[in-house]
């Protein structure tokens, strides 16, 4: 419908997130990418949001996800121009309480498409990842590593803990 019979390029969320939803989206797209003959660039989904919540004002940005279990994976990131972030801190799992702490300590805007999640999170900024904010930091972390700079453009899941199901005694 698009009227594009092959994309320039292929982005795929890293994550973090749950085990079985992030392998099968990244097996998908590494699938597409090969048999495209394209590229393909992994974004984590933490630099995603913070990346929709500095084009929105803030100078920096505590990015939120929930990582079940009651916990939330957490990055802390600050704008480096209109199409991407420099990591701070993290991906890191912290609890909902924690989250005030973290604020205090070094002033940011929390950011999670979820802020109706916790009652911790009801001032947060509503970002979600979006494709366009997806795209522009592939493109610029791919612009950065030509330039020859180290950023990972790789598209190795972000599994901060075990999944919650695993087979075998351990």
């Amino acid at each position: 419908e698009s009227g594009v019979a092959k994309p320039d390029l292929i982005v795929a969320g890293t994550g973090p997130a749950a085990f079985t939803g992030l392998r099968a989206g990244l097996m998908t797209a590494r699938a597409l990418a090969r048999g495209w003959n394209i590229d393909l660039v992994g974004v984590s989904s933490l630099e995603v949001i913070a990346l929709g919540a500095a084009r929105r004002g803030a100078n920096e940005v505590l990015a939120i996800i929930d990582a079940r279990r009651k916990e939330l994976f957490a990055l802390r990131a600050r704008p480096m121009a209109d199409c991407d972030v420099a990591v701070l801190s993290g991906p890191d799992i912290v609890l909902p309480a924690d989250i005030a702490d973290l604020v205090a300590k070094q002033p940011a805007v929390v950011a999670t498409a979820r802020p109706d999640l916790f009652p911790e999170l009801a001032d947060a900024w509503a970002i979600t990842c979006e494709p366009e904010l997806m795209a522009a930091l592939a493109v610029s972390h791919r612009a950065r590593s030509e330039a020859g700079e180290d950023i990972d453009l790789g598209t190795e899941p972000q599994y901060l803990r075990r999944p919650d199901i695993h087979g075998g005694a351990r």
